[in-house]
């Protein structure tokens, strides 16, 4: 189970430009460096203002399971 707490982005010094695509990946792996685990589909465009956040929440029984 690949499990984190909710994520919180927040647009500080400038707006953030449209994203629609939240990237995980592994930080504590070497080998290979940092690879990608996951990919969140918002669905649709997201912008984020200066100042404004967007919070990504993780089910409290983790992100997914491999089996």
């Amino acid at each position: 189970t690949f499990d984190f707490g909710d994520v919180v982005i927040t647009a500080s010094g400038g707006a953030i430009a449209d994203f629609r695509y939240i990237y995980v990946y592994d930080d504590t792996v070497t080998s290979p460096a940092d690879p990608l685990v996951a990919v969140w589909d918002q669905g649709s465009t997201i912008s984020l203002a200066d100042g404004s956040s967007a919070t990504i929440s993780v089910n409290a029984s983790g992100a997914f399971t491999i089996v």
